[in-house]
């Protein structure tokens, strides 16, 4: 199966093994995997994903080819698994499910969130004797360890695992080709990518709508020149309107996320690019033309409004430091309105109420930085109240967690450094009320450093003035 319109920078010689090889890859999954779909997901995972994502990284990569080129190997490499990298979305049987006609959202979630991993076993399993299904790996099995590990490794997973190696006297970068993987599978994230029709069917969960259906109104992702640029389409109903903000919001910082994952691997193999993730012009099309979003979708993003206003106004009037790193756009629709209530009552000065809510609302599983983000104003509440001891073991908890490696690996250095300063600037009022001036300037100045190296005027500026009444008590 030809593959047409890639960039010089990715494509493979013609005629040469490796590109009949990668030929008998794709017809091979064309014919075994996504011929008869057994799963029917929302988003689109099969071959056309995989074309995307080879001509968007074609794209990035052609401004860099004159002195960064990837080697044939490479690129067979990184095109074997861009296609093979989603498989597992298609075999429940990897995930330990059953084979079965249907699947409830339950378990389409756990087939989803161990694709990657399911990918992986998949692939090596195709080579072994009396392999279920071909996938057109038999030519090169000495290959399908590196292939599998680049699929394994396109999601969740620490790039820094993937040790780079060699191959006929020729390096091998497999930490770089993992990245590549990653970026190019988050740049396919326009409108082309959610069926629509199944996710209108589908009933899951308000939040992950809000991130899905944040891809519909994305017209294109353009690359190039270093530059990554969104452009947005939306109905002339929103126009003016606070929604066109919090998808752009939401698209933008989910692509940052895996954007800046993976930056300091593209950046040391010289591949520059610019680090924001910019916006173009915004469309508006006639509301024929662009569904409307669902009403409890609609509620949720209330819900946000709601949490970012009054966020805004306790950063504006307390003491403590709550900047940081904007709303929680979280998965976690739970926490969401948990959070949202907690923070109109502290808005109304009723703490006790507020603290009710916070100790109900810890016990739920919540991912590292949601965690982080609760503990910091559970922590403001509690020194709202005065209950010092308890304020400062929340902070100390923000704290732990944002110097975590896990942390640290998953999410952006500026959101975990953020998370970092507040706890450590909030540790200092704590030592300060409870009349250890010392210890509360070394915190403050901890923070004051943090802040700085973040470019945060308006921490900075509120930290200088928190030292200078410290030392005034020195």
């Amino acid at each position: 199966m030809e593959i047409n319109g890639l960039s010089k920078s990715i494509t493979l010689k013609k005629d040469s093994d490796f590109k009949i090889i990668l030929d008998n890859i794709i017809g091979s999954i064309k014919d075994n995997i996504w011929n008869d779909t057994l799963l029917q997901h929302y988003t689109k995972h099969g071959i056309d994903h995989s074309f995307r994502i080879a001509k968007n990284l074609g794209k990035l990569l052609e401004d860099f080819q004159t002195f960064f080129p990837l080697s044939q190997y490479e690129r067979f490499l990184l095109l074997a698994a861009i296609f093979l990298h989603d498989i597992g979305m298609q075999l429940p049987e990897y995930a330990d499910l059953p084979i079965k006609s249907e699947y409830n959202i339950k378990e389409i979630e756990i087939i989803r969130e161990n694709h990657h991993l399911a990918s992986y076993k998949a692939i090596i399993d195709s080579i072994k004797p009396n392999a279920k299904f071909s996938l057109g790996l038999e030519r090169c099995k000495e290959d399908t360890n590196n292939i599998a590990c680049l699929c394994k490794y396109h999601r969740k997973l620490k790039l820094s695992d993937l040790e780079d190696t060699s191959w006929a006297s020729e390096k091998l970068r497999l930490e770089l080709l993992g990245a590549l993987l990653r970026l190019g599978d988050k740049l396919d994230a326009d409108y082309q990518r959610i069926d629509m029709e199944i996710l209108n069917r589908k009933d899951i969960p308000t939040e992950s709508k809000f991130h899905w259906w944040s891809h519909y109104y994305v017209k294109s992702v353009s690359i190039g020149n270093g530059h990554i640029k969104l452009y947005f389409r939306f109905p002339e109903e929103y126009k003016n309107k606070d929604i066109i903000k919090k998808f752009k919001t939401k698209r933008e910082e989910s692509i940052k996320e895996t954007f800046l994952d993976v930056y300091s691997i593209l950046y040391k193999n010289d591949i520059r690019l610019y680090r924001n993730i910019e916006t173009g012009g915004i469309e508006y099309l006639p509301v024929a033309s662009l569904k409307l979003v669902p009403s409890d979708l609609l509620g949720y993003i209330k819900k946000i409004n709601q949490l970012d206003s009054n966020y805004k106004k306790l950063s504006n009037t307390q003491e403590a430091v709550w900047e940081i790193g904007g709303v929680l756009y979280s998965d976690n629709g739970k926490l969401v309105e948990a959070l949202s209530k907690i923070l109109q009552l502290m808005n109304e000065h009723k703490y006790e109420e507020a603290a009710k809510i916070i100790e109900e609302t810890r016990l739920l599983t919540m991912s590292p930085k949601d965690r982080m983000f609760f503990s910091g104003i559970a922590g403001n509440c509690y020194l709202s109240l005065n209950k010092l001891d308890r304020a400062e073991s929340y902070y100390h908890d923000q704290l732990d967690l944002s110097k975590s490696k896990d942390s640290r690996a998953t999410y952006q250095p500026n959101i975990i450094d953020a998370q970092s300063a507040a706890s450590t600037g909030n540790i200092g009022i704590v030592y300060q009320i409870q009349g250890n001036p010392g210890q509360a300037l070394q915190y403050q100045q901890q923070a004051l450093k943090i802040f700085k190296g973040l470019r945060d005027s308006a921490n900075i500026e509120k930290t200088i003035n928190k030292i200078k009444l410290i030392e005034e008590e020195i």
